[in-house]
């Protein structure tokens, strides 16, 4: 389980290539608008990717959907939570085993499942993966090697939580993080199911300005039928953040996996 120490960790880059690392969250395994062909289809090619490219990854939370008789979304599942479990230990699997996934949050979706039973599934999940728990959120220094050259890039991951339905409201929620980690460099956060890149100018903890860069994270759901489309609110594109972390020079590219 997770606590507020800073994990440390390295990444050995091969002849002078950047660091690649995404962010894979708010899949709903279970959930019919993720079971479908363009939704599947689209979270395999990501993972694929992921594997074929060596990139590492943090992974986000709400892995499933988790409907329960209390929730919005019970008669919208597909399969049972147990095998959105298993679809989902099988889907990380592959990633899990080559040491590039880095950890995983627990999103409120598995939170549903704790808080009525006391049964932790993302503690399950992350122990037949063999990977470390982060469970709320996660102080992670990332550190790119290659040779003589390192360079050490600050991150804080959440699942976090907000009803934000704009744009503003939600860059606002994931800024808040910055009273939790002010010297991070990098701010991931799902949930909003939204995938946004903003920068801001800050300080790190050797009181130099630099970029500093907040991620929310994006799904792996279509919108047609969905809750957001209930609701009245805006669509959002499938798909990670692709962050490349340069090893020759300190500076962070972002673009979509």
């Amino acid at each position: 389980m997770s606590n507020g120490k800073v994990l440390e960790y390295t990444i050995e880059t091969e002849s002078k290539k950047d660091a690649l690392l995404t962010c894979i969250g708010d899949i709903h395994a279970g959930h019919e608008c993720h079971e479908n062909k363009e939704a599947k289809d689209f979270f395999d090619y990501v993972m694929n990717w992921c594997y074929d490219n060596k990139v590492y990854v943090f992974g986000m939370g709400d892995f499933i959907e988790a409907g329960t008789k209390e929730s919005w979304g019970t008669f919208t599942q597909k399969k049972f939570a147990s095998e959105q479990v298993k679809d989902m230990i099988k889907a990380f699997k592959p990633i899990a085993k080559t040491g590039r996934l880095i950890g995983i949050l627990e999103g409120n979706h598995e939170r549903r499942i704790r808080n009525l039973t006391g049964f932790d599934v993302m503690d399950t999940i992350c122990s037949m993966l063999d990977v470390p728990y982060f469970r709320a959120g996660k102080l992670v220094t990332i550190i790119v090697k290659n040779g003589k050259k390192k360079q050490e890039y600050p991150f804080y991951i959440s699942h976090g939580g907000t009803s934000a339905i704009t744009q503003a409201g939600k860059i606002n929620a994931i800024k808040r993080m910055s009273g939790i980690a002010p010297f991070a460099e990098i701010y991931c956060m799902g949930h909003t199911h939204t995938l946004l890149h903003h920068v801001e100018d800050g300080y790190n903890n050797m009181g130099i300005l630099i970029p500093k860069h907040y991620l929310l994270t994006g799904s792996f759901m279509t919108y047609w039928e969905s809750y957001a489309q209930e609701k009245g609110y805006s669509p959002n594109r499938m798909g990670s953040p692709k962050i490349k972390l340069h090893v020759n020079e300190h500076r962070v590219s972002v673009s979509e996996a």
